[in-house]
């Protein structure tokens, strides 16, 4: 189940990425601890991650790793 969970999210974020254009806005904190840009994903005004989670195939990222199914 986890992968096919895995397999749809990454097909609709294809989707969603190659359809119109991809806005990136800073968040609270420019980087992660280790030097990563951290940004909001957004397409046609959309947030991405909201699409994403919406649809089932994400889900907020909260307090650390969890397991997914």
């Amino acid at each position: 189940e986890e992968a096919r969970l895995g397999e749809a999210a990454t097909a609709r974020l294809h989707s969603l990425l190659n359809s119109g254009a991809v806005t990136m806005t800073a968040i609270d904190r420019d980087a992660d601890v280790y030097g990563r840009k951290l940004r909001n994903v957004a397409v046609g005004g959309e947030d991405v991650g909201e699409v994403l989670i919406g649809a089932g195939l994400a889900r907020a990222y909260g307090s650390g790793r969890r397991e997914w199914c």
